[in-house]
């Protein structure tokens, strides 16, 4: 594998060794971007992000709708910290289905995301479960990033076992990072015992993190284990957090309850 190029990958059929791209067409510009069109083109450019290519400065656009219902247990794109994904992610309006996750942390459809920009991606039929920092779009920001125009539907779901669970993204440390029009309409329940945090949009923004929301809703319901649910966000810690023509309808359980804010310390 260390001979082949980047965006390839190799397959040896009897003795013969094939070499293709991962992606259908493209050279990765925002004037070409890297197409992918269906859930094997999906799974290798995320094994390509897993294996170390953080795609920084290039642009992966969905072409066609993808179900993953053939895939038990998702593994996030940018699994490890080390790992992120730092390009642009158009979903282009098309529907990724069927994405489940059973175990892990800082998990979602992405692990990982570090001075990437994320936009027009839309989930249906999500169902994540798991520890810490869960959600189903992004399980952790590390660094700058712009999320913009990205939902999931009502039969999505995520819940988590330990601290801070999102409906959108479960976790936002450092950088300056703009989130702007998403939707959440999934049932976001945390379950630990403890400081037990939900929230509709993000869970948590802390460790420096300046973000700024706008234009964002949620609809979905939000449970906690007796702790702090947020319609928006759930803990806020430390940084700066801005949120501006946000609106949560989502009920709200929990010992602390906030339509925009759960928790701020």
């Amino acid at each position: 594998s260390e001979c082949v190029a980047p965006y390839y990958k190799a397959t040896k059929n009897s003795d013969v060794w094939e070499v293709a791209m991962i992606f259908a067409s493209g050279s990765g510009t925002a004037e070409d971007p890297f197409v992918i069109q269906n859930a094997e083109q999906l799974k290798a450019f995320r094994d390509n992000v897993n294996a170390g290519n953080t795609f920084a400065g290039k642009t992966i656009e969905l072409m066609d709708n993808i179900d993953l219902s053939s895939v038990e247990n998702w593994v996030p794109i940018g699994n490890e910290s080390g790992k992120a994904f730092a390009g642009t992610f158009d979903g282009n309006n098309k529907t990724i289905s069927n994405l489940k996750i059973t175990t892990g942390n800082y998990a979602g459809l992405f692990g990982y995301v570090s001075t990437a920009t994320i936009k027009n991606v839309k989930l249906a039929n999500a169902d994540v479960s798991g520890g810490k920092r869960m959600a189903t779009l992004i399980g952790k920001i590390t660094g700058n990033a712009t999320v913009t125009n990205c939902s999931n539907d009502a039969d999505s779901s995520v819940t988590g076992n330990d601290r801070n669970t999102g409906g959108l993204i479960g976790e936002i440390v450092n950088g300056t990072v703009v989130l702007t029009n998403l939707v959440n309409k999934a049932t976001v329940e945390n379950n630990t015992a403890s400081d037990s945090r939900a929230g509709g949009i993000v869970a948590q923004v802390t460790t420096g993190a300046n973000v700024t929301l706008t234009n964002c809703t949620n609809n979905g319901a939000v449970k906690t284990n007796n702790g702090y649910a947020g319609g928006i966000v759930s803990a806020y810690q430390s940084g700066t957090l801005n949120i501006a023509n946000c609106v949560n309808t989502g009920t709200l359980v929990g010992a602390y309850e906030g339509n925009m804010l759960g928790w701020y310390t």
